[in-house]
């Protein structure tokens, strides 16, 4: 049953999500960090190693760290052209397709609820006021305090285990402890995208092209955020990569998923990819046989314990092969 995704502001399935994540976040899995540490996974990508003492080294999983360390070895499973598994090239959007939907149908199984549909979060809209305005904008409401560590709202009692320090780059697994936000506080992201360069983003014909990788004047490029869409470019970072330096905190390394926030984010991201693929035609490039390895429409798209698909068939999420879900609208 393809289910409705909607916006968080008014999604009557908001309240199923922070239940889903809790849930998730306490419900243990047989999976210890020192087990992921001798798999196959890290000797072939060892930056996704997990350091920590060994009494938090053989303690198991939650589902909720589970995820974030998938997320954490698909941005340490290096590509050609500088990129990874996940970002810094085409892959980047039918990966996180794929990513959210396996939660997506994660929070359906622990919660019952078959309709829930990831809410999504219109960050250019809120990225039309001030930056001071921003900091009071009806999302945190329904996430939690903008700053600071997170202990109260939604997911207040959510507790992670696993963290990304940005300054190595090396994942730690660690006692239980609160998310942290600091929004509006990195002078490279002082505010949100704003909806002037949305409508640049999707105007733009071309999926992605030869280069493959953070320089290419593409549509991929610039919802990622690695391009400007403004011509000429501006330096700095854009679109999906401006909203995660923003709010920064839990939100900025590479266990960035820890944060409810990612998947709101990524949601709107998705949605903005569907605007796109609605507009131009349901095409990915590099086709098979040609550009990077990792991001080639028929490569598997990197995955852990959750079955793996293929760019190419991720094209059309409300397909009657896939009948996964569809948006309440799109950005123009």
């Amino acid at each position: 049953m393809a289910v409705v995704r909607s916006n968080v502001l008014t999604s009557e399935h908001m309240a199923t999500y922070a239940d889903g994540v809790l849930d998730l976040s306490r419900r243990p899995t047989s999976i210890t960090p020192a087990q992921l540490n001798d798999s196959t996974i890290v000797q072939r990508a060892p930056a996704a190693r997990i350091f920590g003492t060994a009494a938090e080294l053989n303690r198991p999983l939650s589902w909720w760290d589970l995820f974030t360390w998938w997320h954490v070895v698909a941005m340490n499973w290096t590509t050609p052209g500088g990129g990874n598994r996940a970002h810094g090239g085409p892959v980047f959007a039918p990966w996180h397709r794929l990513y959210l939907r396996r939660l997506e149908e994660a929070i359906q199984a622990v919660t019952g609820k078959r309709d829930f549909g990831l809410p999504y979060w219109d960050w250019a809209t809120d990225g039309q006021q001030t930056p001071a305005a921003q900091l009071d904008a009806a999302i945190w409401s329904h996430v939690g305090p903008p700053q600071g560590e997170i202990t109260t709202g939604p997911f207040g009692a959510l507790e992670i285990r696993l963290a990304t320090d940005p300054s190595d780059n090396r994942t730690f697994v660690l006692p239980p402890r609160p998310i942290h936000r600091s929004s509006g506080k990195h002078p490279a992201a002082p505010g949100l995208p704003k909806r002037a360069e949305q409508t640049l983003a999707l105007a733009d014909d071309t999926y992605d092209k030869e280069g493959w990788n953070r320089a290419t004047n593409s549509f991929r490029n610039k919802v990622e955020g690695w391009r400007d869409a403004q011509t000429p470019p501006r330096q700095g970072a854009w679109m999906h990569n401006r909203v995660h330096v923003f709010i920064g905190g839990s939100m900025e390394p590479a266990s960035s998923p820890n944060d409810p926030v990612f998947f709101l984010n990524h949601c709107n991201v998705d949605r903005q990819w569907e605007a796109w693929l609605t507009k131009h035609g349901r095409t990915y490039a590099p086709v098979p046989g040609e550009g990077l390895s990792g991001h080639r429409a028929d490569d598997p798209l990197l995955s852990i314990v959750w079955p793996s698909m293929r760019p190419s068939e991720v094209l059309d999420p409300a397909s009657a092969q896939l009948d996964w879900y569809r948006y309440d609208a799109l950005p123009q």
